[in-house]
């Protein structure tokens, strides 16, 4: 059998698999009733798209008590599941996002990681510093900056003018924030930060 016959044979087995599988996949979707949990979906959710300018989301004001962290952010995803009448019901976002402006001198939070969450960054406008356990780095217009779960991060605004950026969250309902330079943590559920204190495993337990 010359090569050519070969390669012909090869891809008409490798097709008749895959249409075979395909097969046995829509079977059992159709055996386990995905039509009707689609339907049952859709009529639970608010499945259309949802539009806003920004020009109408609220640019909410954040500011410690001595302002040296301060913030204002427009919470454009929180505007989003308002809009069109309604909220998405059913369907959690899958991401976060929001436009943030901070004035010359301000850092954005304190430094800070996260136990899950990804943070997606991308500079607007200004120029300022961001703090990782690398050092400091500079970021100006057009820089796009991603934190992954466990790196310790900050924004400063190191500019005379006001720094703008975007920031996109996955917000996992599981994460825990960690501030290295307070030895503090943010819990789920919890409102306020805690200090854990290390203890013997059966101390209260007996």
């Amino acid at each position: 059998m010359n090569d050519m016959r070969w390669r012909r044979l090869t891809e008409l087995r490798f097709n008749l698999s895959a249409a075979k599988a395909a097969g046995r996949r829509r079977r059992c979707l159709e055996e386990h009733g995905v039509a009707a949990l689609t339907n049952d979906l859709e009529a639970k959710s608010d499945l259309t798209m949802h539009k806003v300018n920004l020009s109408t989301v609220a640019a909410d004001e954040s500011r410690s008590p001595k302002g040296r962290f301060r913030q204002f952010r427009q919470d454009i995803s929180a505007a989003l599941r308002q809009s069109n009448g309604g909220q998405l019901r059913g369907v959690p976002c899958p991401f976060e996002v929001e436009l943030v402006r901070l004035p010359p001198r301000a850092a954005n939070w304190p430094y800070h990681s996260h136990s899950a969450q990804w943070e997606f960054y991308m500079i607007v406008s200004g120029r300022g510093q961001v703090r990782t356990p690398a050092g400091h780095s500079e970021v100006r217009k057009g820089d796009c900056l991603m934190h992954p779960p466990g790196e310790a991060h900050q924004l400063i605004n190191t500019g005379a003018v006001d720094l703008i950026y975007y920031v996109i969250a996955d917000n996992p309902p599981s994460d825990v924030r960690h501030y290295p330079d307070s030895r503090k943590h943010s819990l789920p559920g919890q409102a306020k930060p805690v200090r854990i204190q290390p203890t013997e495993l059966y101390d209260g337990e007996e």
